[in-house]
């Protein structure tokens, strides 16, 4: 449901800063993207503020 709702493609790379103890840091940067089989580029939330 999330790739359609998002739109994944075979050209999508995520982004994202959220700490991976969050929920949505670790459902939408790890989760996600490791069933989705596409690259995720994560930054520290101190880099992001």
């Amino acid at each position: 449901m999330l790739e359609l709702a998002f739109g994944h493609g075979d050209k999508t790379v995520g982004v994202g800063w959220l700490p991976l103890f969050h929920d949505m840091g670790l459902i939408g940067n790890v989760l996600q993207p490791l069933y989705l089989g596409i690259p995720c580029i994560l930054m520290s939330p101190g880099a992001f503020l």
